[in-house]
């Protein structure tokens, strides 16, 4: 092999030099440098096959196929198709309004009955949890159940999130029994949207008050074997269980 050593080539005439013919492969040798960083680079419309590491700017029609494991940039990602495996979950992600970031669950652990007489301080009703939320999101709340009322008025169940009712000040927002007297076993529910004014940890639960009368919960230690209680199996509740859900939802 013939070795040619200059320190400059021009073209002979005009501004186009050619190097090689049709179908001859050009080879960089191991250890030399090809800086280009000055010049314009004109690649062919169907790149080959490469790793494709520092490569910017590239025009979104131009990317097809599927991401690989590992990818973690890209602010002008914005959809995702079905994602068949793992987990997307992360605090960068930003959720449209309106989205459900996570659910909760809780049943009553309670095993003893707890009776509420001419009381009107909302008492634990051992239906507390703790959940982890962001501020200025919304949480919607449910809760629903049963208890034994022995001619009572003016009970209620509410929900109180980290000590402050949600609804009213006082009573909280849920089912509420006037002036008439009722006894017997009574169903009720109740629902309320709370402002999150916290980011991290704050304790859900559920309170019971009775103004007249005596309302009793888990009567006669009544703990259902399935159920919302404590040794529950599945999302159900006795005849004097009770739960709530509460959902967090995008703001």
């Amino acid at each position: 092999m013939s070795t040619l050593k200059v320190d400059k080539l021009d073209p002979s005439s005009g501004t186009a030099l050619e190097i090689g013919s049709s179908g001859d492969t050009m080879t960089v040798p191991s250890g030399a440098t090809l800086d280009i960083s000055s010049a314009t680079l004109t690649p062919p419309a169907t790149m080959p096959a490469s790793s494709a590491a520092n490569l910017t700017s590239i025009p979104a029609a131009n990317v097809t196929g599927v991401l690989p494991v590992g990818v973690t940039g890209g602010s002008g990602l914005t959809a995702l198709g079905t994602v068949a495996t793992g987990n997307i979950s992360n605090s960068a992600i930003v959720y449209p309004a309106g989205h459900v970031i996570n659910t909760w669950y809780k049943g009553s652990s309670r095993t003893t009955t707890l009776s509420i007489t001419n009381n009107s301080t909302p008492q634990d009703c051992s239906c507390a949890a703790n959940i982890s939320v962001t501020s200025g999101n919304l949480l919607f709340l449910h809760w629903s159940g049963a208890v034994f009322a022995d001619n009572a008025n003016h009970w209620s169940f509410s929900m109180w999130v980290d000590g402050d009712a949600t609804g009213h000040s006082t009573w909280g927002c849920g089912i509420y029994h006037g002036n008439t007297s009722i006894s017997g076993w009574m169903s009720f529910a109740g629902q309320s949207i709370h402002v999150l004014d916290t980011t991290g940890t704050v304790t859900c639960e559920l309170k019971a008050n009775c103004n007249s009368g005596t309302i009793q919960i888990t009567k006669d230690n009544n703990v259902p074997t399935s159920g919302g209680q404590a040794g529950g199996t599945d999302t159900g509740f006795g005849y004097d269980g009770f739960h709530w859900i509460a959902q967090e939802i995008q703001v």
